[in-house]
């Protein structure tokens, strides 16, 4: 398993966040399979809930050293959900109950991702690390 560091090293680490992520196929029986994990050694370590209304959501996020974003819906959530960089566009499907993970650049950080929702979604769960 490897560590991808996510961040500049010359950066002063307030805390270090670190994400990793196992998958098991109980099908094969095997052992989990080893992913990389994650890790920012400025992390702003953000975890909040938040509420989703009908319709178009903007959401910000720490652009300042935050690296991954794990965004969670609540169980029983049957709101279709939409990933989007801006209102207009496509986006891209969420799993209305799974968790979604994204990985920001370094280099140009970004502040603002939206949802758009196709009802209210109460008690989300947003982490930034």
């Amino acid at each position: 398993m490897a560590v991808r560091d996510l961040s500049p090293s010359s950066w002063v680490a307030p805390a270090v966040g670190r994400l990793a992520i196992a998958i098991q196929h109980s099908a094969d029986d095997s052992d989990p399979i080893p992913m990389d994990v994650w890790i920012n050694n400025y992390s702003p370590s953000s975890d909040e809930m938040i509420d989703l209304a009908s319709g178009f959501n903007a959401i910000a996020v720490d652009s300042t050293h935050g690296r991954i974003i794990c965004f969670i819906p609540p169980r029983g959530n049957t709101a279709v959900m939409t990933l989007k960089g801006v209102t207009g566009d496509t986006g891209i499907p969420l799993n209305p109950q799974g968790p979604t993970v994204i990985s920001l650049p370094a280099t140009s950080p970004y502040t603002t991702f939206g949802i758009t929702c196709a009802g209210d979604v109460v008690g989300c769960r947003l982490i930034v690390i």
